[in-house]
């Protein structure tokens, strides 16, 4: 019994001691796990740490758009800067915030500026015309590849204000190292192909065939020759009756009298026929031989810019100066000019001859936008004529049967309604007619009816000092 209880306390004694030895093992394993666990928890930690700071600079980093969206990118001021669509885009560069929105339709003559190659990343869509570097929202210095629209060309000048070094891009440009102009961009014309201005006696473009960036000429006769901003020139397009002279180091070497779409100039017995001829040390000249048709001025009393035009007859727009700034005109004899309010030859309109000191005195001050002029030898014999000097000199002005305010909305005429004036015009009325002048007032109108020439506008009035319209009546 006793070595029985004795065996069996061994055996007790032995499972014991296992037990002791498993659980031992059981806990360092334990531990061994519960230190892999908080290594794997530090790692997901950090892990999930990177991509929430990842996902707040998604903005700024990575972009993914749908087809029929695109992002605004905004400064740190939420000023526009530009657009973009293309599908994975990084624009952490500028410091960019984004707005997404509907995709917007790009008008077919925009020409689109991007600031990566391959027209990627960041782009501004621009209408034709010019743009100094406060209208280009892109960061300076930024522009890589350019789409340019159908019909029009794209001129890039590395300095503000359209001057400096420039490239001419007459199509799509991937990537502007090509023309060694990549990230110099200040300042951009964008202008039609083959837009000849009519009103120009010249016009000289840098390329053949009537392409690239041009420079039109107008004066003609001048006591010095004309020097061309353009860098070069290849071809010509001049109107008929025209001559220009081209001058080489002060020697004329060159007279040109018709369209050519590639210059050939002859220079110490050799031909040079060559696309982009540099224009330094040439100069130009236009002579001619037609007489002045149209002189358009910007200001009263002729002053200010003038525009002139040699055709006979034709149809114009007033596409060389502003529009809105035509306040006086000097027409040919034996000549008329319909002038128009619309771009088209359309909307209002009035047909005038001779001389105007002020267009205020047909309510076509600044408003002038295309003009007609046609051959008229009979135009003055039914008009009476008004001389700005006594004794029927100097340059007239000519009125058609009609009434003819001295005050109209937005108008107020300062020459023949005033007593200040008129003291040295003359007025030449043709047989049949009489002008009646009337002086508006408070009760009634008082009016005067002129019968006859006189060589003192004046004398005509009889003491009259000033008058509100005059009216040209047939008898």
């Amino acid at each position: 019994m006793n070595n029985y209880i004795k065996i069996l306390s061994l055996l007790l004694l032995i499972v014991i001691g296992c037990q002791a030895k498993s659980r031992s093992e059981l806990q360092k394993q334990l531990g061994n796990a519960n230190s892999a666990l908080n290594k794997h928890k530090n790692r997901a930690d950090n892990c999930e740490k990177n991509f929430n700071n990842h996902k707040n600079n998604a903005n700024n980093q990575f972009i993914i758009i749908d087809d029929d969206r695109e992002y605004i990118a905004l400064d740190k001021n939420n000023n526009y800067i530009g657009t973009i669509i293309d599908k994975f885009s990084i624009g952490s560069t500028y410091g960019m915030n984004f707005k997404n929105q509907k995709r917007t339709i790009i008008p077919n003559n925009y020409a689109i500026f991007y600031t990566d190659i391959d027209y990627k990343n960041v782009f501004i869509a621009l209408p034709p015309g010019e743009y100094n570097s406060n209208k280009i929202s892109l960061p300076l210095k930024s522009i890589s590849s350019v789409k340019v629209p159908t019909g029009y060309s794209v001129i890039l000048f590395d300095n503000d204000y359209l001057t400096g070094n420039y490239v001419y891009l007459s199509s799509n440009e991937t990537n502007l190292h090509n023309k060694n102009f990549n990230d110099r961009t200040i300042s951009i014309q964008i202008v039609p192909n083959n837009k000849k201005n009519i009103n120009n006696i010249v016009t000289i473009y840098e390329q053949k065939d009537f392409n690239g960036f041009n420079q039109g000429l107008n004066e003609k006769n001048n006591a010095e020759p004309i020097e061309l901003s353009l860098k070069y020139f290849t071809s010509i397009t001049i109107t008929d009756g025209y001559t220009l002279e081209i001058f080489y180091k002060n020697k004329l070497v060159e007279n040109i009298n018709s369209n050519t779409s590639i210059l050939c100039i002859h220079l110490d017995n050799k031909e040079i026929c060559q696309n982009k001829l540099s224009s330094k040390f040439f100069t130009f000249n236009i002579v001619s031989t037609k007489q002045i048709v149209l002189e358009l001025y910007e200001d009263v009393n002729f002053n200010g810019k003038k525009i002139i035009t040699y055709e006979m007859e034709g149809n114009y727009e007033t596409i060389s100066f502003n529009p809105n700034s035509i306040s006086s005109i000097k027409i040919s004899n034996d000549y008329e000019v319909e002038l128009f309010e619309g771009k088209n030859y359309d909307g209002n309109s009035v047909i005038i001859t001779g001389h105007v000191i002020d267009l205020r005195q047909y309510a076509f001050n600044d408003k002038l936008n295309s003009y007609k002029i046609r051959y008229n030898p009979n135009k003055f014999e039914d008009k009476v004529s008004i001389y700005h000097k006594s004794k029927f000199q100097n340059d007239a002005q000519y009125f058609s049967v009609g009434k003819y305010s001295c005050s109209t909305e937005n108008q107020r005429i300062l020459d023949w309604c005033n007593r200040y004036l008129f003291d040295n015009l003359s007025i030449k009325i043709p047989s049949g007619y009489v002008v009646q002048v009337t002086s508006k007032g408070v009760l009634w109108n008082s009016s005067m009816n002129i019968t006859n020439s006189n060589t003192n506008f004046a004398d005509a009035l009889q003491g009259l000092t000033n008058f509100d319209y005059l009216e040209v009546i047939k008898l």
